[in-house]
């Protein structure tokens, strides 16, 4: 009977950390010396580092951040959050196909992961691959930090602990790398942090050691299935025979989202509702024409209304049932317009539409 060998991964994964991503998602300047938290449930998930000098710490209660610092509140956007990932992906498309989102579904850390084996030939090898990638963030006036490694998810945690990237890097090294770190970064799973710590664990090295000692399934036993598996996607184990996995699952290809994004800007400002009604009009049918070519319908759609002084104000439009026609959409928007005042004289008025979906089958009749 021959003995399954192991295998060395050919793939390498580079992590894109938006430690900034909740001020960035607000248009907020992350090195602007204002004294400001974002807030979320009344806890702090962002400060600036002026409001940090004074003492705010993420997850301080918004009251007590207040007292401290006396710093200006906002709230966090998550949908805004989730747009800029989008578009960076979008845009990062151009790097390499195969890109996936990162959110920690326990801290304010998120990001994306690139698989870049397959283009860096291209690019002219690793370094000068990260290089770009830096480039491309700080052109946008965006903070990333990168993490290098063979999995994805090795690859997340080693963001946070800032290795330079030379280009030589290989397996054995990211997995020296990885024992170093501590536990508390598998952020995810709290509970199991907070119980592994309680016997005597440190550093995820010490994970590594109870699996070569027991395998990966007194680790599932205890911790679970999922907790087991994040485990194995991190080292690159397979739990069935805890060590490399010889055929690997292949790798999604990013495929770049759609959506309808279209503005006018005028001539003058306006300063009537009225005024708004006919490029209301003209924008909402090149949106309808958007849908019906794609065969395509939708419940929502989002304007905005901008000044001069890049003011803005956001206006969403639901309807109860999907639509692929402008009509609707047309009188909703008419009747949102007349119960409010312009804010502002407008000078650009854009139109949105992020989330649609196929035309089911009665909407069609």
């Amino acid at each position: 009977m021959s003995q399954r060998t192991g295998y060395h991964s050919s793939r390498l994964w580079l992590a894109l950390r938006l430690p900034d991503l909740p001020a960035h998602a607000l248009a907020i300047d992350a090195r602007d010396d204002l004294v400001l938290a974002i807030i979320e449930k009344r806890h702090v998930v962002w400060a600036s580092p002026a409001a940090i000098a004074k003492g705010v710490l993420q997850d301080m209660d918004a009251s007590t951040a207040q007292l401290l610092s006396g710093c200006i509140h906002q709230e966090r956007e998550p949908e805004s959050e989730q747009r800029l990932l989008a578009e960076l992906s979008a845009q990062l498309y151009a790097f390499t196909p195969y890109i996936e989102t990162y959110v920690s579904k326990q801290i304010p850390q998120s990001g994306l992961l690139l698989e870049i084996s397959s283009c860096l030939m291209l690019f002219g090898g690793t370094r000068k691959f990260a290089d770009m990638i830096r480039q491309f963030f700080a052109e946008k006036k965006l903070v990333v930090v990168l993490g290098l490694a063979h999995s994805a998810k090795a690859a997340w945690l080693l963001s946070f602990n800032h290795f330079v990237i030379q280009g030589d890097e290989n397996r054995a090294l990211f997995i020296e790398r990885l024992q170093q770190l501590p536990i508390q970064l598998l952020h995810d799973y709290p509970a199991q942090i907070d119980a592994l710590a309680k016997t005597g664990f440190a550093t995820l090295g010490d994970i590594a050691r109870q699996i070569a000692a027991q395998s990966i399934s007194s680790i599932k036993k205890r911790f679970g299935q999922e907790f087991a598996q994040t485990l194995c996607d991190i080292f690159g184990i397979d739990q069935d025979f805890q060590q490399s996995s010889l055929f690997e699952q292949p790798v999604v290809m990013y495929k770049p989202q759609e959506f309808f994004a279209e503005e006018i800007q005028f001539e003058y400002p306006i300063h009537q509702i009225d005024q708004l009604q006919a490029p209301v009009e003209h924008l909402l049918q090149q949106l309808a024409n958007f849908l019906r070519k794609r065969q395509w319908e939708t419940h929502q759609i989002e304007w905005v209304l901008a000044d001069i002084y890049h003011s803005k104000e956001t206006m969403p439009v639901y309807a109860d049932t999907a639509q692929s026609h402008w009509q609707l959409f047309f009188d909703l928007t008419l009747i949102q317009l007349e119960n409010r005042d312009l804010p502002f004289e407008v000078d650009t008025l854009a139109l949105s539409c992020r989330n649609s979906q196929p035309i089911q089958a009665q909407s069609q009749l």
